[in-house]
């Protein structure tokens, strides 16, 4: 009797000491997870010729940008000292010089890239600017230091694509096609891939969301033009899918600019053929765009060059546009990117 006792007690006592050691269940874990971060940003590539690039005063002596401003009320202070939040990265020269006169913000490394807050001084020259400059006034709201948005500029005085080696034909076909002088085969594709290279490496996921042009003042009396550039619009999107909206290239806006067609025009009766030219393009695809500058072409701008050589209202001569007419051309292209691209 004694010994069944203690059998049901120690029996007993391993079951209490059994169930102490049964672990508790661990707590339900929430099958909601964290959203991924977004690191996207968006990307402008500028190219064409001198009028991309930039051949305008912005001061020459004579504080033509700050006169600029106050005419269009702007805030002259991040033109001069940077928009933090818009960064470019800038590669140009006039290609049919040797040795060429090379202007890009990579002193040591042209072709890598360098991207700074964008300021005067980012065109073909120290003292010349661009559209780039409206075009960060136009989308400076748009953006954060954090979260900037990139410009990557490559573009050349002169070019087109009648004009001799190197220019942009793409099509193999073409007698004038030299795929070792090409411009967009070995600068701007290449200067395009090496800054977004630059973005990814930054920790930032590069998303192109525009193509923006301006060129063919040397390509008046050209009657291909229309189909030339079509093909390098398209060949832009296709090499640079990877990098657009859902991997889809005709996601990626090409935005044109009408050529100089107003009085006294240096390309005479050929900038209105021409821009007609451009209007049909940019009325041919759902995502293309134009800058309506003309004098000509209902609802233009009238944007003036300068009419005559030397330092005309900031014009360094007459194929190129004043200063306030530069920076109006810049916030032309913001304003059908904010319209059509960037929208909330």
């Amino acid at each position: 009797m004694k010994n069944k006792s203690l059998l049901l007690f120690a029996t007993s006592i391993l079951a209490m000491s059994l169930s102490g050691c049964v672990k508790k269940a661990a707590p339900a874990v929430s099958s909601e997870e964290e959203p991924p971060v977004d690191n996207t940003v968006d990307v402008f590539v500028l190219s064409g010729q001198s009028n991309m690039e930039g051949s305008t005063y912005f001061d020459n002596g004579k504080q033509w940008l700050q006169k600029a401003c106050d005419a269009l009320e702007l805030d002259s202070t991040p033109m001069f000292e940077g928009y933090d939040n818009i960064l470019t990265s800038f590669y140009g020269y006039y290609p049919y010089e040797s040795p060429v006169k090379l202007h890009a913000g990579n002193k040591e490394n042209p072709m890598d890239g360098l991207f700074q807050p964008t300021k005067v001084g980012m065109g073909n020259r120290d003292d010349f600017m661009g559209p780039e400059i409206g075009l960060a006034e136009a989308l400076k709201d748009k953006a954060t230091e954090e979260r900037p948005i990139y410009f990557i500029k490559c573009a050349f005085s002169g070019s087109g694509f009648s004009s001799n080696n190197p220019n942009w034909v793409i099509d193999p076909s073409d007698r004038r096609y030299n795929a070792e002088q090409n411009l967009y085969e070995n600068k701007l594709k290449v200067f395009t891939e090496n800054n977004l290279r630059l973005i990814e490496e930054s920790g930032k996921q590069p998303v192109i969301r525009g193509f923006l042009w301006h060129q063919g003042e040397s390509d008046t009396g050209n009657s291909n033009y229309q189909k030339q550039m079509d093909g390098l619009v398209e060949r832009f999107r296709e090499d640079f899918a990877p990098y657009a909206i859902d991997e889809d290239g005709q996601n990626i806006a090409f935005i044109d600019g009408y050529i100089y067609d107003g009085p006294n025009s240096p390309y005479g009766n050929g900038a209105q053929t021409l821009n007609n030219m451009k209007k049909a393009l940019a009325e041919s695809k759902d995502n293309n765009y134009v800058v309506n500058t003309s004098y000509h072409i209902e609802g233009g701008m009238k944007l003036q060059i300068g009419l005559q050589q030397g330092d005309v209202e900031g014009g360094c001569d007459i194929y190129h546009y004043k200063t306030k007419d530069c920076v109006r051309l810049g916030m032309g292209y913001g304003e059908i990117i904010l319209d059509n691209v960037l929208i909330d």
